[in-house]
Order: C-alpha cells, then structure tokens, then sequence
C-alpha cells in the first residue's frame, strides 16, 4: 500500500511538471521600469493555447531577481480573476516558479499581464559621488524572458530616467528610442532558452527612500480612540556622498536636478486627528497637515536634506475614532486597518507591526496580508490596568514592503464582554466614591472630636 500511495504521489508531480505544457507564447514584451529607486518590471505575454481548457499559468522569475523581489501582481486584458502563488514543484535551480490560477479557463490569445518589483538591485558606479555630481548606477539582468512554454517573440525594453546613457551591452538588433532601449524582436525562442546578460549604465537622481525599519503599533481604546504611532528609521540609499557637505551650495542647486530628499509624504483616513510629528531634539514644526475630501494629507519634512548614505529617526502618529475602523457584533469585535505605513515612495526592508488589544480580549483571530509573519503574543501594562496579565500584544514582520502593498489590511476579531468594558469607568467611580466617603467619614471624626 505505501508503494502505491508513492507511484501516485510521483505521478501527481510529473502531471504537475508537464502542465506547462499546454501554452505557447505568441509574444512576450518585457518591460523594466529603471526610471525609479524601485524596479518595475511588466511581462505582456500573449498566450496560445496548445489543448484543453487550463486555468493555471506559469510565470518564471530568475532567482537573481525573485530574491529582490517585493511583490508580483498579475493582471489580464479580459479582466479575469487571477491569483498567483508560488509553485509548490521547483524543477530549476536558477528560476523561481510561480502559478497563474484563473476561475474560468483561460482563452487562446489572452493577453496576460506580470508585475513584479525589485529593491535594491541598482549599483552605484562610481561608489561615491560629490555633492555637485549625478549619481551613476548600473543594472544587471539577463535579456531573455525565461518561461517554461517556448515563444514565437519576445522583445525586452528598458527605461531609463532621461535619454542620457553612459554604456549598455550592445547585443543585435537593438536600438534606442529617446529614453528607452528595445532589445529584440527575438523569435522561436525555446523554453527556458539560453540569454546573454547585459549591463546597463546610466545617470539617475532618483530619491532612494529606504525604512531600514519601521515599528508600527496599533493601540485599540473601547473609548472612542484608536491610535496609531510609527517609529522609522530612515535612509538614502543611493548613492553616498564623497567630502564635505555645503549647505550654501545645496540651496544654489536646482531641487530637482538632486537626488537628495527633504519630506515624506503620505495619507490618511480623513477622520484622522491629533498628527504628530517629533524625533529625538523634538517636535519638528516643518511638517504640514491639509484636509482634502477624502483623505488628509500629511507632510513630514526633514531636520537637514537626506544625501545618499544619511540616515535620519524619527515618530509620528494620529488618532483615529473607533467608529471608523472598530465593528461589533455582539460581544465580538473586529479592528480592520491598513497593516503598512502610508508614507509614499519608500522601500521598507522590516515592517514591524504591533496590535495593542483592550485587557480580558480573548478568542483573538487574524486576516493578514500575504508574506506576513507571526503573531508573537506579549503583553503590556498601561494606565488604570487592573488585570494580572495587563494588554495583550500581538507582533508581526514583514520584509520588503513597498508602495504597492499599502492598501493591504489586517483584520483583527477577538471577543470582549461589556462587563469588562465598563470595568475601568466603574472602577474609577468607586476610587472617586471611596475617597469623598473617606474625607466626609474624616471631616465628621473631626466634629465631633470638636464637640
């Protein structure tokens, strides 16, 4: 019997191997976005389908670029519902396989679309620059798409930030369209076809906004409040700075012919209130709130311009009315909010999120985002805390966190009766009580020690 269970699972595997199968790919068109810190890359891949009726697609990321990659984001011209996952069979060392499922089979001729994108995959040449210079960064990546179907055509274009270009790999036929390089057309490419690695080198001020870390808590009140405060660690990743820094020759320079940064931005629910904004001389009072329609907008500018290499701490937070994010049901609560930090056009490499719950919460569930982590459970003690165990605390991390992902939330439930929400109000009634009836019980002693 366990022989026969083995032969299943083998051929289950091999099935799952020869699915790919199924497809040829009419035209790829690869598309690297190096017009920005964070690399955008769009495969457009026109399908045929070979036979049946597949739902499942596979995409194959170089491992060279999967172990830079944030997030991958699919899409289809017809709208399809589309999920993509990593493949549970890896059958390549130097490729990362991931599956395209679709709820409805997908069509011959369908144009598919992938997004992907890379952190700190750019590499700054020279290694330092003066503060008068253009950074000049390098990109590195094989030419071809490699995908397990063969393809008719495939054609790979880079863009750049301007048409100005230090050097590229010259592979034929290749051109040059104002700011983009075109590679190919290249045709009857095989699966997983063999490519030449080119290089590219140009100038870019782009504003590399890294979070080296950033610890977010979430602290729930029953009271009208939950309040959100992010702790960042911040830094330009590009490329550093060689000498001295000249403030005077800094303001003389054009803003935005510099790949300096000087704020942050970002926005919020529009209930938002109380925006606060300190690192660790104090209250910063260059930052800006404004109340738009929809959101409110918040601008957190720097203590000094960040050059490549700087680095800069700092907090803010705000409240939020309970109303907005906080839902019951009964004795049953959920605390839906965005998981990621709003602050815009950053990377951030570790994303620490801490959800503070009230005391006696219990029965806690979770809904995370994908890649996410934890929870490691601890617990805390705050202001008129009266249990043993103070509030509970739940932790999660997730790595390499960019713009694409902040509008993933986190949905929290957990149960907590109304006796226990009404425990602290009623605590401090009776702290009032005992101490008026103490002061009257004195005062009276002392009458009638008067008399």
């Amino acid at each position: 019997m366990p022989f026969l269970k083995s032969i299943l699972v083998l051929l289950l595997a091999l099935c799952a191997l020869a699915e790919p199968g199924v497809f040829e790919n009419t035209s790829v068109i690869k598309t690297v976005d190096l017009s920005e810190a964070v690399i955008k890359v769009t495969l457009r891949i026109q399908v045929h389908v070979l036979e049946g009726s597949p739902k499942e697609y596979y995409v194959a990321i170089p491992k060279s670029e999967a172990e830079h990659m944030a997030v991958i984001l699919p899409s289809s011209s017809n709208k399809l519902a589309i999920s993509v996952k990593k493949a549970e069979i890896q059958d390549r060392e130097d490729v990362v396989l991931y599956v395209l499922r679709c709820k409805t089979e997908i069509e011959d001729k369908s144009l598919l679309f992938v997004d992907y994108y890379l952190t700190h995959v750019l590499v700054s040449l020279p290694a330092f620059v003066s503060q008068r210079d253009t950074p000049k960064y390098t990109f590195t990546q094989t030419l071809f798409v490699q995908s397990p179907y063969p393809s008719a055509k495939q054609e790979i274009r880079f863009k750049l930030p301007s048409r100005e270009l230090e050097s590229a790999t010259h592979l034929n036929p290749f051109s040059q369209r104002d700011d983009t390089l075109i590679y190919g057309p290249f045709t009857s490419l095989s699966a997983y076809a063999p490519s030449e690695v080119v290089t590219i080198h140009f100038p870019s001020i782009a504003h590399f906004i890294t979070f080296d870390r950033v610890e977010r808590e979430i602290e729930v009140s029953h009271w009208g409040n939950v309040a959100v405060e992010e702790v960042i660690r911040a830094r330009n990743s590009g490329t550093p700075l060689q000498g001295e820094f000249s403030r005077l020759d800094y303001y003389r320079s054009n803003p935005d012919a510099i790949s300096a940064w000087e704020e942050l931005r970002g926005r919020i629910d529009k209930r938002a209130s109380g925006v606060y904004y300190r690192d660790i001389i104090g209250n910063v009072t260059t930052s800006h709130v404004r109340r738009e329609r929809d959101t409110v907008a918040v601008e957190l500018a720097m203590r000094f311009p960040m050059l490549g290499g700087w680095k800069n701490e700092f907090y803010w937070g705000y409240n939020l009315p309970s109303g907005r994010v906080l839902k019951k049901d009964g004795s049953r609560y959920s605390l839906s909010v965005p998981f990621a930090s709003p602050l815009e056009k950053a990377d951030t490499q570790e994303l620490v999120v801490r959800v503070i719950l009230p005391e006696y919460a219990r029965n806690v569930h979770f809904v995370l985002p994908e890649g996410v982590t934890g929870p490691t459970e601890d617990h805390r003690f705050t202001y008129l805390d009266t249990s043993r165990e103070g509030r509970p605390v739940f932790e999660f991390t997730q790595h390499n966190v960019v713009d694409e992902q902040k509008g993933e939330m986190i949905t929290v439930s957990y149960e907590l009766s109304g006796w226990r929400v009404m425990k602290k109000p009623l605590v401090c009634v009776g702290a009032f009580f005992a101490l008026f009836a103490v002061k009257a019980v004195v005062n009276a002693l002392r009458k009638v020690k008067r008399d």
